[in-house]
C-alpha cells in the first residue's frame, strides 16, 4: 500500500510542478529524499537548522552563566564577611559624625554620667542608615543549600558588636565585661606623677 502511494506521488510530480507536499510530509518520512526539494536548497536549510541549534545552545549557556553569576552575587551580599566589610565602609563614611559625638563626651566628668541608654541611643544614631542584607526574592524563586548563604537574625547594633567581638572586643562588653575599672584613677595618678617630676 505504501509503495502504491509513493508511486502515485511520483507520478503526480511527473505530471505537474505544482504539487502540495503537505500531505506527503504528514504520511511519509521525506528527509532521506531531501523533503522533495532541490539539493542546493535543502543544503541551505540544513545549514540554517545547524546554525539555529548552535545559536540556541550559546544562548542557553549565556543564561546559565548569568544565573550562576547572579546566584553568587546574591549569596555574597548575604555573606557575613561581606556584611562586615559593608559595615566597616559605612562607619568609615560616618567617621566625622562619630568623632563629633565622641568629642562631646571627651570631658572626664561628663563621661562618668554616660549610661547604657545614652550609649545605645548613640549607636542607633550611628547605624540609622545601615541595614543588614537578607536573602532576596531571588532565593525564594531559586532555592539553594549553599552553606555560605546567611539569614541574619541580629539587629544592626548586635551585628556591629559581634563584629567588634570578632576583632577582639570582650564579649558582653556593653554589660561591663572587660572594662578597666582603675583607668580613671591611674590616669589621674599618671598626671600627678608627671607634675611631681616637673616640679622636682
Amino acid at each position: 500500500m505504501v509503495a502504491q502511494v509513493k508511486d502515485k506521488a511520483v507520478g503526480l510530480m511527473g505530471l505537474t510542478n505544482e504539487v502540495d507536499t503537505t500531505l506527503l510530509h504528514q504520511c511519509f518520512e521525506l528527509d532521506q529524499y531531501d523533503n522533495l526539494l532541490k539539493p542546493d536548497f535543502m543544503d541551505a536549510i540544513r545549514k540554517r537548522r545547524e546554525y539555529l541549534i548552535w545559536e540556541a545552545s550559546i544562548e542557553a549557556e549565556k543564561k546559565r552563566i548569568e544565573f550562576l553569576k547572579q546566584m553568587k552575587q546574591e549569596t555574597m551580599r548575604c555573606n557575613v564577611i561581606s556584611q562586615r566589610i559593608a559595615l566597616q565602609e559605612y562607619l568609615i563614611a560616618k567617621t566625622e559624625d562619630i568623632a563629633k559625638d565622641l568629642e562631646e563626651w571627651a570631658d572626664e566628668d561628663k563621661v562618668k554620667s554616660l549610661d547604657r541608654a545614652q550609649f545605645d541611643a548613640m549607636l542607633d544614631t550611628w547605624l540609622s542608615e545601615f541595614f543588614l542584607v537578607q536573602p532576596s526574592q531571588f532565593f525564594r524563586d531559586h532555592p539553594t543549600n549553599d552553606s555560605e548563604l546567611v539569614c541574619s537574625i541580629q539587629s544592626e547594633k548586635e551585628f556591629m558588636l559581634t563584629t567588634l567581638e570578632f576583632f577582639g572586643l570582650p564579649k558582653k562588653y556593653m554589660d561591663g565585661n572587660g572594662h578597666f575599672p582603675m583607668w580613671g584613677k591611674e590616669k589621674k595618678d599618671d598626671k600627678a606623677t608627671q607634675m611631681r617630676k616637673r616640679n622636682a
